[in-house]
């Protein structure tokens, strides 16, 4: 559906279309939930959801079931707590490129 919305919509073309044009498409659709029901109630249905699924036997070989976003906001709470390791060259050329525009680091 979201290949369809992007692709088809927006005239990027889906997936495997011959001839697409190369580049990104987007569609946006936002929901006021309120619209449909109190968000208070919405937030409990949500939460209840992700307890089921949380809640489902785990794969051999996983310890875990990870819902959409849950590795991006873990690595997000750790880098704000640890900060983001940049490697001795990386950070070399990035001094080396402040030097030449006269920002400071």
């Amino acid at each position: 559906v979201v290949d369809i919305l992007s692709g088809a919509l927006s005239g990027a073309g889906c997936s495997g279309t011959p001839g697409a044009r190369i580049g990104n498409s987007i569609f946006a659709l936002a929901i006021n939930i309120e619209g449909f029901r109190p968000i208070g109630e919405f937030k409990s249905e949500v939460d209840r959801f992700v307890r089921f699924i949380k809640s489902s036997p785990l794969a051999p070989g996983f310890d875990e079931i990870l819902m959409p976003g849950e590795i991006e906001t873990r690595t997000r709470r750790k880098r704000l707590n640890d900060g983001i390791f940049v490697d001795d060259v990386t950070w070399n050329q990035i001094v080396e490129a402040a030097r030449k525009v006269g920002a400071e680091i």
